[in-house]
């Protein structure tokens, strides 16, 4: 399959089909709402600023560019509680914006995606992510199609403060698009990639949704990824009915084109 397929258009459809920006005028623009936002930008800006002052119990320094990543501990799982941002060859930020990169990571396709966490870390398959839903929701998979699963509640407790764009009226959570956070886990919502027709790098998503590759393949050409939506879309994913307000939905275990571009976070061996 030629990276000149337009790539873009997969991951909106098959990837993500309820994800409003792949229909509805494209990513939107970064929104600090909260204090905790300005607080999380200064950590990040000292984060990719390199190790100095390392505290290894808080943070892992990657040695092959100096930058330092926040760690978590979720149930018996140690996450990096940011997404990766190294410069692999191929890799790209968002809109080709190094800004971009320095909040939410790069973008990479899933071979990249595959060596690029660094040593003692590594990709997530399916199963370690579905550990990470059923811990933070126990009723996570309750909503499923084959390897599909579902959770509004997972989805809420794992987003950041900050950062995702507040759209359509208040939810039952009493807000609009932004997480609690609970587990320190701050999910962003980076978007996603893939090539037009004249074989450019293509981005929609950002602000609206974040896309992770896990390491478990579906076939020769894909692989499957976990996501998190903050934005409203239909009540139907391929015939399973999504939680009633469909906002808010983290839902993993759908196959991807390998060659798309998404984040990674990379958890502890």
């Amino acid at each position: 399959m030629k990276k000149s397929i337009l790539l873009l258009t997969s991951l909106c459809v098959f990837a993500f089909v309820f994800l409003a920006a792949c229909f509805g005028g494209g990513g939107a623009s970064f929104k600090d709402t909260a204090a905790a936002g300005n607080a999380a930008l200064k950590e990040l800006a000292q984060d990719n600023n390199g190790c100095v002052d390392n505290n290894p119990e808080t943070h892992f320094c990657d040695t092959r560019d100096n930058k330092k990543y926040k760690i978590v501990k979720i149930g018996d799982q140690t996450w990096m509680a940011r997404n990766l941002n190294y410069n692999a060859e191929g890799s790209y930020c968002y809109d080709n914006e190094p800004k971009k990169c320095n909040i939410y990571g790069r973008l990479y396709n899933w071979e990249t995606a595959m060596a690029v966490c660094p040593e003692g870390w590594h990709l997530p398959s399916n199963a370690e992510w579905d550990s990470l839903l059923s811990f933070v929701d126990n009723s996570y998979g309750s909503i499923s199609k084959g390897q599909t699963k579902m959770s509004k509640e997972a989805s809420r407790y794992l987003k950041a403060k900050f950062a995702w764009a507040a759209t359509g009226t208040t939810d039952a959570y009493g807000s609009m698009a932004l997480g609690t956070d609970d587990y320190g886990f701050m999910a962003l919502p980076g978007g996603g990639g893939g090539f037009n027709n004249a074989g450019n790098a293509s981005f929609t998503g950002n602000g609206l949704a974040g896309l992770w590759w896990a390491a478990s393949e579906h076939d020769a050409q894909n692989a499957y990824y976990c996501g998190i939506t903050g934005t409203t879309g239909t009540s139907q994913y391929e015939g399973v009915a999504l939680p009633k307000d469909a906002r808010d939905v983290a839902i993993c275990g759908m196959p991807i084109l390998k060659i798309g571009l998404l984040s990674v976070r990379c958890i502890q061996d």
